[in-house]
């Protein structure tokens, strides 16, 4: 199957980007904030903005939304319409009032995406460890952060994107890359996953195109190298070379 030019935006964080892990710059954006007026208008400092929303993330306590992971909705996570409204509107307005009074939602694919991006939503961060109730199958390193990415420009959350892409790029390893793109084949298989990948593997290309293994992989993926070479003259034509 060719490997279509994604249409999604693409990441490229510099320098003077404003994403760090764990924080961003307004409510609406996904932002933390490190300290809280006083009744004089001063900032008071140590004051963690999310910890009331780390708090009631996965908690029963005032939940008025269930989410559903697993076809038949083996694992049950509390939510609150008031947080989805806030921060991400988009999976608000996606609820659907079910016979318990609450409003639900449930997920099949994807669910340590789906996890990830709630946890997002709460505590403006996200980690490698998930629930222990969804350890049951091998996940890649790469494939971690794509899937969430992808995930996260399905719901609008753009700083989540940026965060993906940060946190990959960081993380970024030769070894790890050959094999995962060799082995899975949904990555190959998903252009938006695959976009993901090159971009941040784009940064090492003088070091990948020096390797016999990626070559040789170029080799027995003619898609993907001609796909490659296309988003390698696009990168090229945006940067005015």
């Amino acid at each position: 199957m060719p490997f279509e030019q994604s249409m999604r935006k693409r990441r490229c964080l510099n320098s003077e980007s404003s994403v760090t892990i764990g924080n961003s710059s307004t409510v609406n954006s996904d932002s933390t904030a490190s300290g809280k007026k006083s009744s004089g208008g001063e900032i008071e400092e140590g004051n963690d903005f999310w910890e009331p929303f780390k708090r009631i993330f996965n908690s029963p306590e005032h939940s008025d939304v269930d989410i559903y992971l697993g076809r038949w909705g083996e694992l049950e996570i509390p939510a609150h319409s008031f947080v989805l409204k806030i921060r991400c509107p988009i999976l608000a307005n996606s609820l659907i009032r079910n016979g318990t009074g609450n409003s639900g939602i449930n997920f099949v694919e994807n669910l340590r995406a789906v996890w990830r991006m709630l946890e997002y939503i709460y505590t403006g961060d996200y980690s490698d460890d998930c629930c222990p109730d969804m350890n049951y199958d091998i996940e890649g390193q790469l494939s971690r952060h794509a899937k969430l990415y992808v995930l996260a420009g399905e719901y609008g959350l753009d700083d989540l994107q940026d965060l993906c892409y940060k946190k990959c790029a960081e993380e970024w390893e030769f070894s790890t890359f050959i094999n995962e793109i060799s082995a899975e084949d949904y990555i190959k298989e998903d252009k938006d996953l695959m976009s993901f990948v090159f971009d941040i593997a784009l940064e090492h290309a003088d070091e990948l195109l020096e390797t016999d293994e990626f070559l040789e992989l170029l080799r027995c993926e003619s898609d993907m190298a001609i796909w490659l070479v296309e988003t390698l003259l696009e990168k090229q034509s945006e940067l005015g070379v």
